[in-house]
């Protein structure tokens, strides 16, 4: 009896060691590697397919787009199943470990801040800065001698020059992508959350707006009844980019100056014909 069960254990262990050999590629290296690479493949696609490529700086999709393609040439270069699981895996951890840009929280931002965080690209910039200026882009390639400070009118001084006589800054030829958006193109529940929004954060900024229009009511400069709400307008519309509405908001009972300012995003200069700055909108703000 004791014979009969060994020779039954020898028989399941030799069994049990062809059916291994059998199903594991390692030991039988045929063209099912080429499958089960194309496998691992199909499996380092699909885990990119998922992620939203707005959720990353041009830059760091690059790195995404980097180490699919070196981790593709690691599984091909794979002699065993485990090498191509390996390769696989280690794809998707590098892959997992891009850092993914910050996600907008707040209503507004201004256009410096929304580029630093990634969600505007200098190409975006270029747009914004071709469509407020009617087709200039100029970019500065010299800080140092007018000092960091934008609104310095010797920027403005230098703009006036023939381009020839430009030493720190120089034109850009830049072709837009698309055609400059008119507010037209905003749907109007859009517009709605936006001036909403603004009125929310201008109240934070200034607790005393409300205040103002009731007082421009008792003077007879706004009709009984007018609310903050009511003064807003979208005076400039430049696109959408990356979900973000950039857009120049204004309100009848701002006294606009004509000096005007200078904006400097990515080194790209131009000059904006108000006081008040562009705004980003970000309209998933809850």
């Amino acid at each position: 009896m004791k014979k009969a069960l060994i020779i039954l254990l020898s028989v399941v262990l030799v069994s049990s060691v062809f059916a291994f050999a059998a199903c594991d590629i390692d030991l039988n290296p045929t063209e099912d590697l080429t499958e089960y690479r194309n496998a691992a493949i199909a499996q380092l696609h699909s885990f990119v397919e998922e992620l939203d490529r707005s959720d990353y700086t041009p830059v760091n999709w690059g790195r995404i787009e980097g180490y699919v393609t070196e981790g593709k040439a690691d599984i091909n270069a794979a002699v065993n199943r485990a090498g191509v699981r390996v390769a696989r895996d280690t794809a998707k951890e590098r892959i997992g470990e891009v850092e993914r840009r910050p996600v907008p929280t707040k209503s507004f931002y201004d256009l410096q801040e929304a580029y630093a965080n990634g969600w505007l690209t200098r190409n975006d910039i270029m747009h914004i800065a071709y469509f407020t200026t009617g087709g200039n882009v100029i970019e500065v390639i010299d800080h140092a001698k007018y000092g960091e400070g934008i609104d310095n009118y010797l920027w403005e001084m230098e703009l006036r020059l023939p381009e020839s006589e430009w030493t720190t800054m120089r034109r850009i030829n830049f072709t837009p992508q698309t055609a400059r958006p008119t507010i037209d193109d905003i749907d109007q529940q859009t517009i709605e959350t936006m001036k909403e929004a603004f009125c929310k954060s201008t109240r934070v900024h200034s607790p005393w707006i409300d205040e103002s229009v009731r007082l421009n009511i008792k003077l007879g400069l706004l009709p009984e009844g007018t609310t903050f709400i009511n003064t807003i307008s979208i005076a400039m519309y430049f696109g959408v980019f990356n979900g973000l509405y950039i857009v120049h908001i204004t309100s009848s009972l701002w006294d606009y100056s004509d000096a005007g300012r200078n904006v400097l995003v990515s080194d790209i200069l131009w000059f904006l014909g108000t006081d008040h700055p562009i705004s980003v909108f970000n309209v998933r703000a809850k």
